[in-house]
């Protein structure tokens, strides 16, 4: 068997590899090289994707989440004291970086298809670290408000454009558990960059820098450094991959045949695609139910050490005590999505885990005692945290075609983001020290997507129904799946094909 080099396919060389490997136009061979492949092997070719890819994905978004909340500890050290901020600008500059990353997730999303991600992804990196960098110098609410937007729109893309890279690489029902990994490290971030605000509260001064301006110029050059790691390190497929050996690629190609993974349409736009996500309701159902866990999950984030601050600890306390909170979030997103992929269900681990955190700010808010509102902040926090990943990797397992799950991925997070809008002005200063009001609309928000993901498995029940008796009716009629007016158009791509509940 002839060897491809990396360099020649970066080249644009892919019609060799279309040659080599007898696919041409789209249409993908099956070579012997398959029943070769066993379990195990593929288990291990799994293994060397993730150990290849997470790392550095899981760094960035640690990186992404830090640079993006670090406005929460920068507020303990005196952000709004010094910078004169109003509780209304400071609310705003939390709501307008969601402005940005609402305009610009769908156009970010789409570049990612016209340009390689590594390219694509460290041009994001690159750009959010050295913004982060320049909020040190802020002056005054207009500089705030104007970098906290400019932040949005350079983190817009990459969440999504992350999901979208994993269905290059997983089959899905591996997506939820590398989603939920990736999502998780968000926790990592909330936890370290609790113990990193601590440890930098004590260069308050240093260099006549204020604590707060410390915080953004540490915690952004690490992401610009990162930046240059994905655009010499991250491989953009198995196409591109120089540590695959030719049957690993082959193999790990063939096993996305499902999502219509092929070499000439990697890098194209399939617009009717582009019109079909736009149509399917139910994209915009589980965008509902993003808007519903991005609620409770982000206004957390900005201001889980204000809500601690508010039980009685310190300014250094409230940072150091995020740690235990993010480090349990972390865990609980992990293995919900873990059971949700080996049991291919989603709704009703959404349900459940959407309840815990409906208990956790519940009694939150109406219980005194201050370790026990502490506690029952781990329900609350985890409960708006560890569904991200699967609503979106139920997103991806019910949407066929590379283009349809970029639209749908990009489509329910900018939607859903909006809630990031609404959650800037949640957790006031006028609301200390119980913060009823943002508690009891964040319970709301997390039993409104225990109502919607059931309400959801009710719809796709009935869909995979409707998909089961057609498919009895043509195998008494086979002459039916010439008839694609009758055929439903998922079957008309899948003939297999079932909604994931």
């Amino acid at each position: 068997m002839a060897t491809l080099t990396t360099k020649s396919l970066e080249a644009g060389d892919a019609s060799d590899y279309t040659h080599h490997y007898g696919e041409k136009h789209g249409e993908t061979a099956t070579p012997s090289i398959t029943s070769e492949f066993s379990d195990q092997d593929t288990k291990r070719l799994v293994r060397k994707i993730d150990l290849h890819l997470l790392p550095i994905l899981c760094i960035l978004y640690v990186c992404c989440s830090l640079d993006r909340s670090n406005i929460g500890n920068a507020k303990l050290f005196g952000l709004e004291a010094d910078l004169n901020l109003s509780q209304s600008d400071y609310s705003w500059a939390l709501s307008i970086f969601y402005i940005g990353y609402v305009i610009f997730e769908i156009p970010s999303n789409m570049m990612i298809k016209r340009i390689r991600p590594s390219t694509w992804l460290s041009v994001l990196v690159l750009g959010w670290g050295t913004i982060c960098m320049c909020m040190a110098a802020n002056s005054g609410a207009p500089s705030l408000l104007v970098l906290r937007f400019l932040l949005g729109v350079a983190e817009a893309g990459f969440f999504p454009g992350v999901v979208y890279f994993f269905s290059f690489w997983y089959s899905g029902t591996e997506i939820a558990t590398r989603v939920a990994i990736f999502y998780g490290s968000s926790s990592i971030a909330g936890a370290s960059g609790g113990l990193i605000a601590y440890g930098i509260g004590h260069m308050d001064g240093r260099a006549g820098l204020d604590a707060w301006r410390w915080l953004f110029l540490i915690e952004g050059m690490p992401t610009i450094v990162m930046g240059l790691v994905v655009y010499f390190f991250l491989a953009d497929g198995p196409l591109f991959a120089p540590w695959l050996n030719d049957t690993e690629r082959t193999h790990a190609i063939q096993r996305l045949e499902r999502n219509k993974f092929t070499e000439t349409n990697i890098h194209a736009i399939d617009w009717q695609e582009v019109r079909d996500g736009f149509k399917d309701y139910r994209i915009y159902l589980l965008a509902l139910n993003h808007i519903a866990l991005v609620v409770p999950a982000y206004s957390m984030s900005f201001l889980l050490p204000t809500v601690i601050k508010g039980l009685g600890y310190d300014t250094l306390e409230s940072q150091l005590l995020t740690v235990p909170l993010y480090a349990f979030s972390a865990m609980v997103t992990v293995g919900a999505a873990i059971s949700s992929d080996r049991r291919r269900e989603r709704s009703t681990h959404i349900a459940l885990v959407s309840a815990m955190g409906v208990l956790g700010f519940l009694l939150v808010t109406f219980l005194e005692n201050t370790v026990a509102k502490y506690v029952l902040l781990l329900l609350a926090l985890a409960g708006s945290n560890a569904t991200a990943a699967i609503n979106l990797a139920w997103a991806s397992n019910n949407t066929l075609g590379k283009t349809k799950q970029g639209i749908s991925s990009g489509l329910i997070l900018m939607v859903g983001n909006a809630g990031g809008i609404i959650s800037g002005q949640m957790y006031r200063n006028s609301e200390a020290p119980r913060y009823v009001g943002s508690h009891m609309g964040n319970t709301g928000c997390l039993a409104l997507m225990v109502v919607l993901s059931l309400f959801m498995r009710w719809i796709l029940t009935r869909d995979n129904r409707r998909l089961d008796a057609f498919v009895r009716e043509a195998e008494a009629d086979p002459t039916l799946w010439h008839d694609t007016s009758r055929v439903p158009k998922v079957l008309q791509l899948d003939r297999n094909f079932r909604y994931t509940l």
